[in-house]
């Protein structure tokens, strides 16, 4: 519902207000920006997963609707035109650089380099919810056990097509990929190591 820029946040922000919901790829911080209280929740991924899964995305032209509607940035759309390999895509993080870890906080907070405290502290402090991508039916039962909801019927449609042969990256790739994103990856183990104790 809200957007990344601020165009337009007169009216998303009354549409929230209205409703009580808003949703999107909208990272921490965004309560200062319209100026309302929020609770935020999120699903977070296993980065190196969410890195090929872009690649593929892009690779495939975003599920075929690129040529028509969707936006492409010109590193996605030279992915899509075979004009950069999945190892390169990982080893210079063509996809952003600490992503989860750059949602999750925000710049006023990172103080002496403390990206990860900055970001547990939110999620401790700011976030009523919690899960993983990787187990979406267990994410809900907690979602709803968390909330005294009723388990809904669903069914996963936000996948990548599988008309493209899958490429595997190489080691050096992903130990690259991990060094350059080794917030990312400290964070989703302890959301993960949060989610499973819920679990219990």
């Amino acid at each position: 519902m809200l957007h990344d820029a601020c165009d337009g946040f007169n009216k998303e922000k009354i549409l929230l207000c209205d409703s009580g919901f808003g949703g999107g790829h909208i990272g921490f911080g965004a309560h200062r920006m319209i100026k309302y209280p929020l609770k935020y929740f999120t699903l977070v991924r296993d980065p190196l997963t969410r890195a090929i899964s872009h690649f593929n995305y892009a690779l495939e032209g975003k599920n075929f609707a690129g040529l028509v509607s969707a936006s492409f940035s010109e590193t996605e759309f030279l992915v899509m035109r075979r004009k950069i390999s999945l190892d390169q895509w990982l080893e210079k993080s063509l996809g952003g650089r600490n992503i989860l870890s750059n949602m999750l906080t925000s710049s006023d907070q990172i103080i002496d380099g403390g990206v990860y405290e900055a970001a547990v502290e939110n999620l401790k402090k700011y976030f009523i919810f919690t899960g993983l991508c990787e187990d979406m039916s267990a994410t809900i039962l907690v979602f709803c056990k968390t909330f005294n909801m009723s388990f809904p019927f669903y069914i996963n449609t936000n996948k990548t097509r599988n008309s493209i042969d899958r490429i595997e990256p190489s080691e050096g790739a992903i130990q690259k990929f991990r060094e350059d994103n080794a917030i990312d990856f400290k964070i989703y183990e302890f959301v993960k190591d949060d989610f499973e104790k819920k679990l219990n």
